[in-house]
């Protein structure tokens, strides 16, 4: 049984994997128009001063705080009316690489 399941966890990872291979191909960029933040997340992200540790931000790009960064390697637009929500509405999914602290992961 435990083989069974391993197997089927491998497959369905390496499925993921294509599928996720094909899709970042093909995504969208973020469209968010503008730099959004609290004034010392946006002198972060612009590279300028004053920035304290209440530093947080959005872009198009990706957004960040004080310590932690995070850049938008993938991401689609559906309409929210396809998967169940408000009609007219979007709705986004993204892939995220991050750094904080010292440490790198996906989110």
């Amino acid at each position: 049984m435990k083989q069974l399941f391993t197997f089927f966890f491998c497959a369905l990872w390496a499925s993921m994997a294509a599928w996720a291979g094909e899709s970042a191909a093909a995504g969208e960029k973020f469209d968010l128009q503008g730099l959004y933040g609290v004034n010392s997340g946006c002198a972060m992200a612009r590279g300028t001063d004053p920035v304290d540790d209440r530093a947080s931000y959005i872009s198009s790009e990706g957004y960040g705080g004080y310590e932690w960064h995070c850049k938008f390697v993938w991401s689609h637009k559906e309409a929210g009316s396809k998967i169940g929500a408000y009609e007219g509405s979007t709705v986004w999914s993204a892939i995220t690489m991050c750094a904080g602290e010292g440490e790198a992961f996906t989110e």
